[in-house]
């Protein structure tokens, strides 16, 4: 680059290039010093980041705070010289820790500052993340569990509350998200039973002064709707937007708050589609994060926001609020793709007919007939899966490979009823959605049995060891006898296996979080009883069809240690016949949970994928 100002920050200066992994955690610009900047990156994929501040007029920087994790804001008013980060706890794996780096007299060679704890979450089942509302004025610790939040204050722009101060106390199973504007707190809740979310508000000293633990006093601004979840909430200036998913497709909605009166408010939808384009992907933001908080200022009529979809590369646009239009800024060019063809399609339970599962899919234009198909699957945490761009799937559908995403209950797309119907003990409700898509899509004649491959990572290691167990196929096998003989390869990315063995050892990292997840076997006997029902570890039996199984593990994985899928294998190898042991493979790389990003190591579990289907 030409004008060496021009650069905010160089990782080249932090990070050896001979590092075998890189992964850029927080970038936070200083909202009143615009010449300080916050960021943080991690080198082995243990998701432990180095937080560094820099000055980027002088260039100096302080030294890494080791071990911080996703989050971390600027303090506001008196406090703007503050960052506050959360820590990964060395015992628990989870990040309970907040603390607080403060700039100090500086020497002419590094950035000088104190730190100092604020913040330690006692309660195990819950984790700590540092926010900010969009103006800056409010910096705050969100304390997050599963199903369960609260929000403590650190300080106000005034800096009169110099330690925590609790707004929105804890309610089990009640979540909180807050914004400001004028004086009041824009709260997102799912208090009182509104499961989708809804929007309301407060005054801040009345939230202040009197810690509201429920919505008695707030004032509805967009409410509940059975058919529509809230995602997300962001005020810029005057406007407030509002993320929402409908009909299992993200959406916004727009209102001016210089206009706005007492009851609920009609908020109108900013983002048109038509059937033509589903499926696809909308985010908050543009393609990255750092630009993002780089760019972004309150005290502006226009928010950015970026799309894609399967065929369709990223696309950043600039959308008025004022006048309700979007124009692009940029996109993303990849040649080539206009002999692909994208589609939403759905599957009906047999088991249940009022369930129709969604699926987004893609396959060269020119497919006749059913065709080798990879199918992907999540189904975990109300998680969003959404059909993004992504290159590597196109070595697939240029080989006549269909490649699907299944939408099962425990993901979020669907409301949030639709993830409440794929936990604890009704888990077994994402296995048979899975299993819906696949014979959907052979009945729609996309693909046939044998020509099929299954996908999973982390979360979705479940579905993909349920498959093995049940939904396997080999030459020869005799399709009458065995009519749920469907998926011929797998390929199970650090998979999560085994429910019973994790969730009745605290001392595994995220155990005691993941109890809002899954359950906890050790005091609920129908969980228990659920998790040994569904168990893929548990289930395994010599008397199966097993289909062709590649499993990835990383040894710097602290979500699903790689002894689980390590003991999986294990245990397969004593039910796999002598003459398929060539069928079950084991990669363990020194990596983390979620890979160590090179190409190789995608290239190798596609090849698996093509060697077995196409």
């Amino acid at each position: 680059m030409a004008d060496e100002d021009k650069i905010v920050v160089n990782f080249n200066h932090f990070v050896n290039q001979s590092e075998p992994y890189f992964a850029q955690g927080v970038f936070e610009p200083n909202l009143q010093n615009e010449d300080l900047v916050a960021f943080s990156f991690d080198i082995n994929g243990a998701e432990k980041f180095s937080l560094v501040v820099i000055d980027v007029r002088t260039r100096r920087n302080s030294p890494g705070i080791p071990s911080t994790y996703y989050s971390a804001r600027w303090g506001a008013g008196t406090d703007a010289s503050c960052i506050y980060y959360n820590v990964v706890d060395p015992v628990w794996g989870t990040p309970r820790k907040v603390y607080q780096y403060c700039l100090t007299e500086n020497s002419m060679e590094t950035l000088q500052g104190a730190e100092s704890l604020v913040y330690v979450e006692e309660d195990v089942t819950l984790t700590t993340e540092v926010s900010a509302t969009t103006d800056g004025r409010y910096t705050y610790i969100q304390v997050a569990g599963q199903a369960t939040s609260e929000v403590l204050l650190l300080r106000t722009a005034e800096g009169s509350h110099a330690s925590v101060h609790p707004v929105f106390r804890r309610v089990q199973e009640t979540q909180y998200h807050i914004d400001h504007y004028n004086g009041s707190f824009f709260v997102l809740t799912n208090a009182d039973q509104a499961l989708n979310y809804r929007i309301l508000r407060v005054n801040v000293e009345t939230a202040i002064t009197s810690i509201p633990n429920a919505i008695t006093g707030m004032e509805p601004v967009i409410c509940h709707r059975v058919d529509e979840t809230i995602e997300k909430l962001e005020i810029l200036e005057d406007h407030l937007v509002a993320w929402v998913r409908k009909d299992g497709l993200r959406r916004f909605r727009t209102l001016d708050l210089t206009s706005l009166r007492s009851g609920c408010a009609d908020a109108p939808l900013g983002y048109d589609i038509s059937e033509s384009a589903i499926p696809y992907s909308l985010f908050p933001g543009i393609t990255f994060d750092m630009d993002s908080r780089l760019y972004r200022r309150f005290a502006s009529k226009n928010f950015v926001y970026s799309n894609s979809s399967f065929a369709s590369p990223s696309r950043s646009w600039l959308y008025d609020l004022e006048a309700g239009t979007s124009s692009l800024l940029s996109e993303q060019r990849v040649a080539g793709l206009g002999h692909y063809t994208e589609r939403r399609v759905w599957a009906t339970s047999s088991m249940e007919s009022t369930i129709k599962v969604p699926i987004s899919l893609i396959h060269a234009s020119n497919r006749t007939g059913p065709q080798a198909l990879l199918l992907s699957a999540y189904g975990a945490y109300g998680t969003y899966t959404d059909p993004t761009f992504a290159t590597r799937i196109l070595p697939l559908l240029d080989r006549g490979i269909t490649y699907a995403m299944c939408h099962p209950r425990g993901d979020g797309n669907m409301g949030a009823s639709w993830y409440l119907d794929g936990k604890y003990a009704s888990k077994k409700h994402t296995f048979e959605d899975v299993e819906t898509c696949l014979k959907g899509l052979i009945d729609q004649g996309y693909t046939a049995p044998g020509r099929v491959a299954v996908c999973g990572r982390s979360a979705g290691g479940l579905i993909t060891g349920d498959v093995v167990n049940r939904l396997g196929w080999q030459p020869g096998l005799d399709s009458a006898a065995h009519p749920d003989a469907m998926v011929k390869a797998v390929v199970a990315q650090v998979p999560f296996i085994d429910p019973i063995g994790d969730m009745t050892d605290e001392t595994i990292p995220w155990t005691p979080y993941e109890y809002y997840e899954w359950g906890n076997p050790l005091t609920n006997n129908t969980i228990f009883e659920a998790m040994r029902e569904y168990s893929p570890y548990g289930n395994i039996s010599p008397n199966r069809t097993f289909p062709q199984l590649f499993v990835s593990a990383g040894l710097q994985d602290g979500r699903v240690g790689f002894f689980e899928p390590a003991k999986w294998v294990a245990k397969l190898r004593t039910a796999f016949k002598k003459e398929d042991q060539h069928n079950l493979v084991l990669r363990v790389r020194n990596s983390g949970h979620f890979g160590g990003g090179d190409y190789a190591e995608t290239a190798e579990w596609l090849a698996f994928v093509i060697n077995a289907v196409a």
